[in-house]
């Protein structure tokens, strides 16, 4: 299948609705305004949406800044949401590959993300190993985190 990319835009959000419904999270109008907003005006954020045959199949956001500990660019995915009709077809994969030209494009030394241990059975974890994504050695990381705000 073949497959065009375009970046995010505001006619996108009934469809990114959707598609962060299908990952487990819904969204409010207001939370779904302000991620709109960032992801389609602000630096450093991006998305970019998947089509095929002018319908949106897939979408993909991630952000880029520079390091403290080295002064080096990374870019972190914040997600990658395949609509559940088109899973296993090369959209993820697809998606992925958007972002990791823009990264080597940027100079960027770095890609990382999550992916929560409940997606492991999903196959989520072995689809991003087979992309060479690891946590192994010296870049090994715990996740940690604390809800400050509800």
């Amino acid at each position: 299948m073949t497959y065009t990319h375009r970046p995010l835009i505001l006619t996108d959000r009934i469809v990114l609705k959707d598609l962060l419904l299908d990952l487990g999270y819904p969204q409010t109008e207001e939370s779904l305004t302000t991620i709109m907003q960032t992801y389609t005006n602000e630096r450093e954020y991006y998305a970019y949406v998947a089509m095929s045959e002018g319908i949106v199949c897939g979408v993909i956001a991630w952000h880029m800044r520079r390091l403290f500990v080295n002064a080096r660019l990374k870019v972190s995915i914040e997600g990658l949401v395949v609509n559940p009709r088109m899973h296993r077809r090369g959209v993820g994969q697809y998606l992925m590959g958007i972002v990791e030209v823009f990264a080597r494009n940027e100079g960027v030394w770095v890609i990382d993300l999550t992916s929560g241990r409940y997606r492991a059975s999903s196959g989520a974890h072995a689809f991003y190993q087979s992309l060479g994504y690891d946590n192994t050695g010296m870049g090994e990381k715990i996740y940690l985190r604390k809800i400050i705000k509800q």
